[in-house]
């Protein structure tokens, strides 16, 4: 395993293992022995959330994971990481709504993202609403 665990993904990479040791009782099933398996996720539970996170993490990896988890754990922060750099938000709306947007969106023949966008956008600049300059500064940090 040649990959390190990069200090912002530090956290993020607990989380996944964490979810995967409580809800997956195979995770370290490959650990021939039982007691290097309880050792493994005792160990785990120590970790401290400091500067040496990812440095522990990728240790603990190398040495309890298989070649095959710890892609699957990479390929999970690649993700987090491209999803972070995007700078998008999910938002659930309920199926009426959704309708009515994906029919506003065949009107202005555009995508109901850019429908959303536009709609905002007018609505936001008639109201203009008093925290509006304080929204400028959060987005411009």
């Amino acid at each position: 395993m040649k990959f390190n665990i990069p200090d912002i993904n530090g956290i993020d990479a607990w989380g996944y293992i964490n979810t995967k040791l409580n809800t997956d009782p195979t995770y370290l099933a490959h650990i021939d022995e039982f007691e290097k398996e309880r050792s493994g996720t005792k160990l785990f539970s120590t970790f401290k959330f400091d500067d040496q996170l990812a440095v522990n993490l990728t240790a603990w990896c190398k040495k309890y994971l298989t070649e095959q988890k710890f892609s699957a754990l990479c390929a999970s922060l690649r993700k987090k990481n491209s999803r972070r750099k995007l700078n998008v938000f999910s938002v659930v709306i309920d199926n009426d709504t959704y309708n009515k947007l994906n029919d506003l969106s065949a009107l202005y023949e555009m995508t109901i993202k850019d429908c959303m966008s536009m709609l905002i956008e007018d609505r936001y600049q008639e109201v203009d609403p008093p925290v509006a300059k304080s929204a400028n500064v959060r987005r411009k940090k």
